[in-house]
Protein backbone atom coordinates (compact mmCIF):
# COMPACT_ATOMS: atom_id res chain seq x y z
CA UNK A 1 0.00 0.00 0.00
CA UNK A 2 1.57 3.41 -0.94
CA UNK A 3 2.13 5.66 1.70
CA UNK A 4 -0.20 8.53 1.84
CA UNK A 5 2.13 11.40 3.53
CA UNK A 6 4.00 11.21 -0.22
CA UNK A 7 0.54 13.30 -1.29
CA UNK A 8 0.38 15.43 1.22
CA UNK A 9 1.66 18.79 1.32
CA UNK A 10 1.62 22.29 2.87
CA UNK A 11 1.10 25.31 1.53
CA UNK A 12 1.10 28.87 2.26
CA UNK A 13 -0.79 32.11 1.45
CA UNK A 14 0.30 35.54 1.53
CA UNK A 15 -1.53 38.82 0.62
CA UNK A 16 2.20 41.21 0.43
CA UNK A 17 0.58 44.56 -0.59
CA UNK A 18 3.48 45.01 -3.15
CA UNK A 19 7.24 45.66 -1.85
CA UNK A 20 7.74 41.81 -2.35
CA UNK A 21 11.43 41.76 -3.01
CA UNK A 22 12.37 43.90 -0.08
CA UNK A 23 10.32 41.61 2.25
CA UNK A 24 11.64 38.18 0.35
CA UNK A 25 15.32 39.72 1.31
CA UNK A 26 14.27 39.88 5.60
CA UNK A 27 15.02 37.12 7.08
CA UNK A 28 12.52 37.43 10.06
CA UNK A 29 9.85 37.27 7.07
CA UNK A 30 11.58 34.58 4.95
CA UNK A 31 11.80 32.06 8.35
CA UNK A 32 8.51 32.00 8.33
CA UNK A 33 7.56 31.53 4.61
CA UNK A 34 10.27 28.05 4.67
CA UNK A 35 8.78 24.66 5.56
CA UNK A 36 5.70 25.37 2.88
CA UNK A 37 5.81 23.23 0.08
CA UNK A 38 3.84 26.03 -1.98
CA UNK A 39 4.32 29.65 -1.31
CA UNK A 40 1.40 31.88 -2.53
CA UNK A 41 2.06 35.51 -2.77
CA UNK A 42 -0.50 37.90 -3.92
CA UNK A 43 -1.14 41.37 -4.68
CA UNK A 44 2.72 40.88 -5.37
CA UNK A 45 2.53 44.52 -7.58
CA UNK A 46 5.20 43.14 -9.86
CA UNK A 47 6.04 43.44 -13.85
CA UNK A 48 7.55 40.68 -15.96
CA UNK A 49 10.40 43.27 -15.56
CA UNK A 50 11.08 43.16 -11.36
CA UNK A 51 9.31 39.77 -11.16
CA UNK A 52 12.47 38.15 -12.74
CA UNK A 53 14.91 37.03 -9.81
CA UNK A 54 12.00 37.53 -7.47
CA UNK A 55 11.36 34.16 -5.24
CA UNK A 56 12.61 32.42 -2.01
CA UNK A 57 16.21 30.57 -2.46
CA UNK A 58 15.45 26.66 -2.70
CA UNK A 59 12.38 27.36 -4.55
CA UNK A 60 10.92 27.95 -8.40
CA UNK A 61 9.01 31.21 -8.85
CA UNK A 62 6.27 31.51 -10.91
CA UNK A 63 4.22 34.57 -11.56
CA UNK A 64 0.86 35.21 -12.68
CA UNK A 65 0.55 38.86 -13.81
CA UNK A 66 -3.04 41.02 -13.74
CA UNK A 67 -4.66 43.43 -15.98
CA UNK A 68 -3.34 46.48 -15.97
CA UNK A 69 -5.52 49.48 -14.92
CA UNK A 70 -5.01 52.79 -13.18
CA UNK A 71 -2.43 52.67 -10.61
CA UNK A 72 -4.49 54.05 -7.71
CA UNK A 73 -1.15 55.52 -6.10
CA UNK A 74 0.79 52.61 -6.84
CA UNK A 75 4.27 52.05 -8.24
CA UNK A 76 3.20 52.29 -12.07
CA UNK A 77 3.92 49.91 -14.04
CA UNK A 78 3.04 47.05 -11.42
CA UNK A 79 -0.29 45.05 -11.41
CA UNK A 80 -2.07 43.00 -8.59
CA UNK A 81 -0.66 39.72 -9.71
CA UNK A 82 0.01 36.57 -8.02
CA UNK A 83 3.32 34.45 -7.16
CA UNK A 84 3.93 30.84 -7.15
CA UNK A 85 6.97 29.85 -5.05
CA UNK A 86 7.29 26.04 -5.36
CA UNK A 87 9.87 24.29 -2.70
CA UNK A 88 12.47 22.34 -5.34
CA UNK A 89 12.96 19.30 -2.78
CA UNK A 90 10.68 17.82 -0.59
CA UNK A 91 11.79 15.87 2.15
Amino acid sequence: MEDIRAWLFTMLAWNVHGGVAEKLSDPSITSMLYGADIVVLSETWLDEHAAKGTSLPGYVAHHCFGVRRKTRGRTPGGTHGVGFCVCEVRP
